[in-house]
């Protein structure tokens, strides 16, 4: 099979969308991938809409861009664009590559910052819940005065695909580094003591040069 796997998108809800009709929009979601074209219920008049829609896309390349975009549904004309972002799912797959296994509920694997190059809103984490990884998003829309999407993606191995190259944690740590770490310790540790015995021996010798010279008692 040609394919690395499954991406399963939630698409959750809409924050402060752009109106496109008199007061309000008819917004929905389309997410494209290569050929692929899947996309959400439409929500009438509604600026902060509700989908909890989860779709589904396959990924053959990682390097493929993944575009949300919104329209906003016209019936007798065409659909009003509502400002589009990217997906990106890199930081996740790097998560899930370093085969990690039987974590606790709830733990955050990676924080992901709001950069010039992606389209987070806020910081995004790729957290382990229930023996998977997921990463909660919310994306701001480029090329319309505002609007979010919040969204969760995970990833979904399929039989027979080519799947991700999972490293595998090296369980025995080089040894010539820990030699070295010992080694430098080792001479520290040796530095001081000499150091000491040093101090030591010059306050022994000059006690015993006071007491020598010491007058005696008349």
């Amino acid at each position: 099979m040609d394919v690395l796997g499954l991406l399963k998108i939630r698409v959750q809800k809409g924050i402060n969308l752009a109106v496109r009709d008199t007061l309000s929009s008819d917004p929905y979601c389309v997410i494209t991938c290569e050929n692929q074209r899947v996309r959400t219920k439409v929500v009438k008049r509604n600026c902060n809409p509700v989908w909890s829609e989860e779709l589904t896309i396959y990924i053959k390349d990682l390097e493929d861009p993944i575009v949300l975009s919104v329209y906003d549904k016209d019936t007798f004309s065409g659909d009003d664009n509502m400002g589009h972002a990217n997906i990106d799912i890199i930081p996740l797959i790097e998560c899930l590559k370093m085969g990690l296994e039987n974590l606790p509920d709830g733990t955050k694997v990676e924080r992901v910052q709001p950069t010039r190059s992606n389209c987070l809103a806020d910081e995004s984490c790729v957290v382990w819940e229930q023996g998977k990884m997921t990463q909660d998003m919310s994306l701001r829309l480029k090329d319309v005065e505002c609007g979010e999407v919040a969204i969760q993606i995970e990833w979904v191995d399929v039989p027979g695909a080519k799947g991700l190259q999972v490293e595998i944690p090296d369980k025995h740590p080089h040894h010539d580094n820990h030699k070295a770490m010992r080694s430098k310790k080792m001479t520290q540790v040796v530095s001081i003591v000499s150091t000491v015995r040093r101090r030591l021996r010059n306050k022994t010798i000059s006690v015993s040069t006071k007491v020598l010279h010491k007058p005696p008692h008349p």
